[in-house]
C-alpha cells in the first residue's frame, strides 16, 4: 500500500479523485472551534481588548462562511461514509493526542510506532513545554491543553457572541457548545465542547 498525505483547505478540491473508483482515498478532517480560530486571527496583529467589534464581525463573517460552506459540503457528500471520512475536533485531539493519533492510524490502516508516540508526547505535553511560550503561532510545539481554552480567557464575551451567531451551523455540526454568558465562559470547569 502506498500512502500519500496532502493538506487541503477544501475537500471539494479532490472531488474528482473521490469519485474515481481507482483511488482508495481516506479523509481525516480536522476541525477547530471557530472561537479559537478567531482568537488566533485577532492575536496575530492585535489583542482582543484593542480590536474593534466591527473588525471582529468582518473577520468572523469571512471565516464562518468558508468553514460552513466546507462543512455543509462534507455533511452532504462525505460524512456518511465512515470508511473514507473521519472528522476530529482539534480540542479532542489536543486533550488526548495519543489516543486520537492511534484512531487516525487505525483509520488509515497503519500501526502507530513508539517513535511517533514519543514525538507526540514531546511536542504536546505540558510537562515538556513548561518554559515554552505559545506566542509562536506557527511553531510545531505547544502546550495543547492550554491552547484549547485560551480563547475563553482572552476573547471578550461580545466577540464570542459574534462568532457563535455567525457560525451556528458549523458549531452544531461539529458539536461545539455555545455559551450564554460571560461567567460561564470564564469558568474553566465548564466544558467547552
Amino acid at each position: 500500500m502506498e500512502l500519500q498525505v496532502c493538506y487541503l483547505c477544501d475537500p471539494k478540491w479532490i472531488e474528482p479523485i473521490l469519485k474515481n473508483p481507482a483511488y482508495d482515498v481516506k479523509i481525516v478532517h480536522l476541525v477547530r472551534d471557530p472561537r479559537a480560530i478567531i482568537k488566533s486571527k485577532i492575536s496575530y496583529a492585535h489583542t482582543p481588548a484593542t480590536i474593534d467589534i466591527n473588525q471582529v464581525r468582518g473577520m468572523t463573517t469571512m471565516t464562518c462562511q468558508h468553514i460552513e460552506t466546507m462543512t455543509k459540503y462534507v455533511d452532504a457528500n462525505l460524512a456518511h461514509d465512515k470508511s473514507k471520512y473521519f472528522r476530529i475536533r482539534h480540542e479532542d485531539f489536543s486533550l488526548d493526542t495519543i489516543a486520537w493519533t492511534k484512531k487516525i492510524y487505525d483509520f488509515v490502516g497503519l500501526q502507530m510506532t513508539t517513535q511517533i508516540q514519543n514525538w507526540i508526547i514531546s511536542a504536546t505535553s505540558a510537562k515538556n513545554l513548561k518554559n515554552l511560550s505559545n506566542k509562536n503561532q506557527f511553531g510545531t510545539k505547544r502546550n495543547s491543553a492550554e491552547v484549547v481554552v485560551s480563547w475563553r480567557k482572552q476573547l471578550l464575551f461580545e466577540q464570542i457572541e459574534v462568532v457563535q451567531n455567525n457560525c451556528q451551523y458549523y458549531m452544531m455540526s461539529s458539536n461545539y457548545r455555545a455559551f450564554d454568558d460571560d461567567v460561564t465562559v470564564r469558568n474553566l470547569d465548564e466544558a467547552s465542547f
